[in-house]
């Protein structure tokens, strides 16, 4: 009975382990990508607020995503 236990606990712990592993690899390069756009907001909003090093690149890059988001939106 405790082998059975142990069996049924196990196949199923390694089951999800393995679900959990195939979802991760398969979401993995959303997130990549979706953090080297938040890192390049954060880089855009630094520079328009006048702290960073760049101040007419990011004023530019951010009147370049203002029109393709409006643009995108209509």
């Amino acid at each position: 009975m405790k082998g059975l236990i142990n069996y049924i606990i196990g196949d199923n712990l390694k089951a999800t382990a393995l679900d959990a592993f195939n979802w991760a690899v398969g979401i993995l390069p959303d997130l990549v990508g979706y953090s080297a756009l938040a890192t390049g907001i954060f880089v855009m909003l630094s520079s328009l607020s006048g702290h960073g090093i760049m101040k007419p690149l990011g004023v530019f890059a951010g009147v370049f995503v203002v029109s393709v988001s409006v643009l995108g939106a209509a």
